[in-house]
């Protein structure tokens, strides 16, 4: 918390390796005195038979630099191999000046020996956390998709309950994932038997994309927040946009979806124009948190 690295945020731990040295940078003016800070949020990129991403890249540089963002993340679904390759020369920590970080998708998980062996060649774990102002951030990854992971559900609990027991009692924490956990109002991460009850941990939001969709609903006390994509119009024609989420010193968080100013009306490259007509005050894709 308070520090980025050049780059890579993890190491390949090696059996002939003995030590591990990070390199870190002081990240200065994204978290105040009082633990508030702010980040980005994005997802569903897919960028595998596409070019030309200058344009929304750029806006998301801008408004991290603009807006002092602590860290930028995207939940997965760089899509496919080519997908894979490309997007991290596109967004990372040193071509954004701000740390990045990525989960994995449904179509993240590709051929190989196994389905997240190209990811995690490229990007490292599938799953991990970090910890920035008086927030736990947790990644978890995607279950299935199209090609087996290594991984099981039970493995995840596994860690994520190590995890959690070494958090600071009292501590807000945030989940990632590239879908929702539950419908419910109880985030149970594991099996019938064998499970960690997240509620128990001061869970504030389950965070996810997958569904091309912007969504914001509370279940129970806990947020549940789907983010559309930047790249392209969503799955309902919403226009393209990213996440930005506020949270303050004691975790509580606000939410707004951040839209480039010249995309409302543009026609993009094989696209339609963009028309919003709906009543001022019903602006479903303008929705924010804690009104």
């Amino acid at each position: 918390s308070g520090y980025k690295t050049n780059n890579a945020y993890h190491q390949k731990i090696e059996t002939d390796k003995q030590s591990y040295n990070f390199g870190v940078l002081p990240l200065v003016n994204k978290i105040d005195k009082k633990a508030n800070h702010s980040f980005i949020h994005l997802a569903d990129t897919e960028i595998f038979n596409t070019e030309n991403h200058e344009d929304w890249i750029g806006n998301i540089k801008n408004y991290a630099a603009t807006e002092n963002a602590a860290f930028i993340m995207h939940t997965g679904d760089l899509c496919y191999e080519n997908g894979l390759r490309e997007h991290i020369k596109l967004m990372n920590t040193e071509n954004m000046d701000c740390p990045v970080f990525y989960g994995i998708g449904n179509h993240d998980l590709v051929k190989g020996d196994y389905g997240e062996q190209l990811y995690e060649s490229i990007y490292g774990p599938v799953f991990y956390s970090f910890d920035v102002g008086n927030v736990h951030y947790v990644m978890t990854p995607m279950l299935s998709g199209d090609y087996k992971p290594s991984y099981t559900k039970q493995d995840v609990y596994k860690w994520l309950k190590n995890d959690l027991a070494l958090v600071e009692k009292g501590k807000s924490v945030i989940v990632f994932s590239h879908d929702l956990l539950t419908n419910t109002d109880q985030f149970k991460y594991g099996d019938e038997t064998e499970y960690v009850n997240l509620n128990d941990y001061n869970l504030k939001a389950w965070i996810y994309g997958h569904w091309h969709n912007n969504i914001v609903k509370k279940q129970g006390d806990v947020y549940t927040i789907c983010t559309s994509t930047p790249d392209k119009e969503g799955i309902d024609h919403s226009a393209a946009n990213f996440r930005v989420i506020k949270v303050d010193g004691k975790g509580e968080i606000k939410s707004h979806l951040q839209y480039p100013k010249d995309d409302l009306g543009k026609t993009h490259k094989g696209g339609r124009k963009i028309e919003i007509t709906v009543p001022i005050d019903r602006l479903p894709y303008f929705e924010k948190l804690n009104k």
